[in-house]
């Protein structure tokens, strides 16, 4: 009995203890291969336990509540599941996942002090739909690793972390094939993302940290969906066939974006950088959609100068631009590709190899513009700068060249093909040699000279309307059309049908009309040749528009510009009433008589409105129908339901020859002719009329007499007409 008394008493204490523990650790942990469920909330006050644990294959535990833990926060592992229907708060780690076939999922945030947030492990599962927030120096917010993944609908946060000794934490650390995707964005004191040895990360909103932004590392792969932000390091690393890609901007303290060995980075927006912009190297790949800038060192870099031959490459969307120091390097074998402009301050802007590549499609400015140095005999680069080259030291020059070649011959071979579209410098300082090695008897004055007789100028053409604009005399080279200083290029303009040309200009070249109709432009010494024509729809007067609705055309007279031209060519005539005008002609007020000549009507006045009395009195529809016809456009008139339906599919599939007209006449219903030179001899030409009083367009029916040219219609009231076919 005493011995029994005392194990009454024993027991009585040990379920005295174990009642108090109890009391502090509300605990689920289940190893029993059946589902559990917990409809309430569950608070853990014990440091040293797991808020909720399943363990083994078969055992679920399902909380619908939250779950709030002074020690861990809820584990799953060897093939259990947990489900928690709120959000976790823990002092140490927040969720974890261990082991293949184990899942977890927690529909609201997890906090956690003392340990990593959301961790899966060895080929499990985790999803958060909320945010992931970390609250110590030295832990993250997600890992995941060994085959695993982790989700987060929203933020992964870690502003707490340390940023020196030992143990700097990732905000979201995946590693050894695994997977995370975050939803939100990822912000941290310490540094962003990192991915390692053949894992994918995917983060929907912008990274911020101050340390480097994101790594990818061994055959890895992150996208960001908006912007990186590093405060004090790299914005994006990619190195060892990696891959990165952002859908925003990178602005960073360190090196925007550092692509190293076979690796790939895509950049949507801009890169903006306190040191180097763009560094690619060991055969790898960035792409920028918008500009790079650089406060100091080399805002663009491609290529190891310590390797032979080094394929990186480096295209720019925007403009490239250094505060201080160059804005571009380009080691062999490298190429750029810069949609804009680049920029230095302080130093030569592109500083490139003769066996590299460099487009830009605009100009290049800088201390010195183009510094080529001759690594190969044989050259095999090039050198493209479709804008101009212009040196802004006043002692420097637009391109420089340096090497060791012994002869003028040797550092003429040694050259890349060198394309640019015109030389700017105020001291007129164009080109120069630099003889590296001090070596030999050359005169650098001379094969200064040579050099620039071996300088391509890229022949602009601008894009012209209403016709087409070839080129000859010139070659192509690197897809674009170029010559030497001195060539004679000719320039042939084709008007459409209905068009004629009004003027050719070859910019800082004189265009000189030749006997056949073309024109001849000589390559100044110094390039800035840009071809453009002005073509116009052939008419009988500038096109015009309706003046104020209808009404007598006596009481309505033009804002300005009332001179009227029946024609700015030789070759165009109208006739009214069977009396054709003399084509030099020019009267104001109301001023094509129809009887001049004594065989028509003296009644028959015609007066075509221009300048601001084009479209006096049109309501905007009316403009807007008669800017479309204007510029050939009828379908996009049609498919604005300008018109009428009966109008409409009666003009379905027709083109329109010249411009519009707006003409006053007196009185109604007189015959017209307007001669139309080209017009095509196997098509019914008919006239698209605005009438002025009842505020409709209507289709005219016409006639083409082949022999005059003339096409003839009779003009039922004031209006706008335009012929199609």
């Amino acid at each position: 009995m005493k011995r029994r008394k005392l194990l009454a008493l024993g027991l009585s204490a040990v379920m005295t203890v174990s009642m108090t523990m109890s009391s502090l650790a509300q605990v689920e942990q289940y190893n029993d291969g059946q589902a559990h469920t917990v409809d309430s909330s569950i608070i853990n006050q014990d440091s040293d336990e797991v808020a909720v644990s399943a363990q083994g294959s078969g055992t679920s535990i399902t909380v619908n509540g939250d779950v709030d833990s002074e020690g861990k926060g809820a584990w799953s592992w060897e093939g259990a599941s947990v489900e928690i229907n709120g959000s976790v708060s823990a002092s140490k780690s927040g969720v974890g996942t261990w082991d293949a076939g184990t899942t977890m999922t927690v529909d609201g945030d997890v906090l956690s002090g003392d340990g990593n947030t959301a961790s899966a492990h060895d080929g499990s599962e985790l999803s958060v739909s909320g945010d992931a927030v970390n609250m110590s120096s030295t832990y993250s917010s997600v890992v995941s690793e060994n085959g695993s993944s982790v989700t987060v609908g929203g933020n992964a946060e870690n502003t707490n972390a340390t940023t020196t000794g030992e143990h700097v934490p990732n905000t979201v650390l995946v590693k050894d094939d695994s997977s995370a995707k975050i939803g939100g964005d990822v912000d941290s004191t310490a540094y962003g993302v990192s991915a390692t040895r053949g894992s994918e990360v995917e983060i929907g909103g912008s990274v911020h940290s101050d340390l480097r932004g994101v790594s990818a590392r061994s055959d890895s792969k992150v996208s960001v969906g908006k912007d990186v932000i590093s405060e004090d390091q790299e914005g994006v690393i990619a190195k060892d066939q990696s891959e990165v890609t952002v859908g925003g901007s990178i602005d960073s303290y360190g090196t925007g974006v550092n692509s190293i060995n076979q690796s790939k980075v895509e950049v949507t927006g801009d890169v903006l950088t306190e040191t180097t912009g763009v560094y690619a190297v060991g055969n790898s790949t960035v792409k920028v959609g918008g500009n790079v800038s650089g406060a100091d060192y080399n805002v663009l870099y491609a290529g190891d100068e310590t390797l032979p031959v080094d394929t990186s490459s480096i295209t720019v969307g925007g403009d490239v631009k250094a505060d201080q120091g160059r804005a571009a390097v380009v080691n062999s074998g490298a190429s750029i590709t810069v949609e804009g402009s680049i920029t230095a301050t302080g130093a030569a802007a592109v500083d490139m190899t003769s066996d590299s590549n460099v487009t830009v499609k605009k100009d290049v400015t800088g201390d010195s513009g183009l510094v080529i140095r001759e690594t190969s005999s044989q050259g095999g680069g090039a050198a493209v700068v479709l804008g101009t080259v212009t040196e802004t030291a006043g002692d420097g020059y637009c391109i420089t060249v340096s090497g060791d070649a012994l002869t003028k011959e040797d550092v003429v071979k040694a050259l890349p093909t060198i394309i640019v579209g015109e030389l700017s410098s105020a001291n007129q300082q164009y080109v120069e040699y630099k003889n590296k090695s001090g070596q030999g008897s050359l005169d650098t004055n001379a094969v200064a000279q040579a050099i620039a007789e071996q300088i391509l100028y890229h022949i602009e053409v601008q894009e012209a309307k209403n016709g087409n604009i070839s080129l000859g005399g010139t070659k192509k080279e690197q897809g674009y059309d170029v010559a030497h200083a001195g060539d004679t290029v000719t320039v042939t303009v084709t008007p459409d049908n209905g068009y004629e040309i009004k003027s050719v200009d070859g910019g800082k070249a004189t265009a000189v009309k030749n006997a056949d109709g073309s024109w001849s432009i000589t390559v100044p010494k110094t390039g800035g040749v840009s071809v453009s024509a002005i073509i116009e729809a052939l008419a009988i007067v500038a096109p015009s528009g309706k003046n104020d609705g209808g009404g007598d055309p006596q009481q309505q007279t033009p804002a300005q510009d009332t001179s009227i031209k029946t024609t700015t060519n030789d070759n165009k005539q109208i006739k009214v009433d069977g009396v054709v005008t003399s084509p030099a002609k020019t009267v104001s007020g109301v001023v094509v008589d129809g009887g001049a000549s004594g065989t028509g009507s003296a009644q028959n006045h015609v007066e075509v409105c221009t300048g601001v009395a084009k479209t006096n009195g049109l309501n905007a529809d009316v403009v807007s129908c008669i800017a479309k016809i204007d510029g050939g456009d009828l379908a996009g008139a049609i498919a604005a339901n300008a018109f009428e339906a009966q109008t409409a599919a009666a003009l379905n599939g027709k083109n329109v020859f010249g411009g519009t007209m707006a003409v006053r006449i007196s009185p109604k219903n007189i015959p017209v002719s307007l001669y139309a030179p080209g017009f095509p001899a196997s098509s019914v030409p008919q006239i698209l009329f605005f009438n002025n009083n009842t505020g409709r367009w209507e289709i005219l029916a016409a006639t083409l007499d082949q022999a005059s040219g003339l096409i003839n219609f009779v003009m039922p009231d004031d209006g706008t007409v335009a012929i199609v076919y």
